[in-house]
């Protein structure tokens, strides 16, 4: 905002040859401002905040049953105890991620989400019962939010597993580390 001011000052005190560059310069700006605050949302979704991880994932559920007509179904815990923040970020966006390939590729009437937390370990199966895939025939361009969710699982020293049969559905297991209550 202080830049964004400060270019205000400069365009009142500066000749008309200026005005132009002045005010490519301020929508550069609300551009970049606009990105900053899509990659915060995206490292720290606000429905965590908001309403927590299992009404994020209940919602997460829902919309994607609204939007498609497929028929949702949740099996998660009524609460999941105190976890890390960075632990509730990763299951919220693998979720996510999972849904949104359901949504893209799947062609499903069904998918179901099943989440626990046992033996220091939350467990989470997200499964369909689409077109489902060979292994080999994932074509790139789709599996940069599976990478993604890797990758993230990962940090936190947990795993992911995708099973996958052609006409068969998919399943994405997510293991993750969490010390019990």
């Amino acid at each position: 905002m202080v830049l964004r001011l400060f270019l205000g000052m400069v365009a009142s005190e500066s000749g008309p040859e200026f005005a132009g560059k002045i005010q490519e310069a301020m929508g550069m700006l609300d551009r970049t401002i606009g990105d900053l605050r899509r990659i915060i949302a995206r490292l720290s979704p606000r429905v965590l905040d908001e309403m927590g991880l299992l009404p994020a994932l209940r919602k997460e559920a829902r919309e994607l049953s609204r939007a498609t007509g497929m028929k949702a179904r949740l099996v998660i815990p009524e609460n999941l105890d105190d976890i890390d923040h960075g632990v509730e970020i990763a299951v919220y966006r693998s979720v996510q991620e999972a849904l949104n390939n359901i949504a893209k590729h799947a062609n499903a009437a069904n998918f179901c989400v099943y989440l626990t937390r046992e033996h220091g370990m939350i467990r989470l199966l997200v499964e369909d019962d689409g077109v489902g895939f060979l292994r080999n025939g994932l074509p790139s361009t789709r599996s940069f939010g599976l990478v993604g969710m890797r990758e993230r699982i990962a940090a936190l020293g947990g795993s992911v597993r995708i099973q996958s049969r052609k006409g068969r559905g998919t399943k994405v297991r997510v293991m993750l580390p969490v010390p019990d209550a």
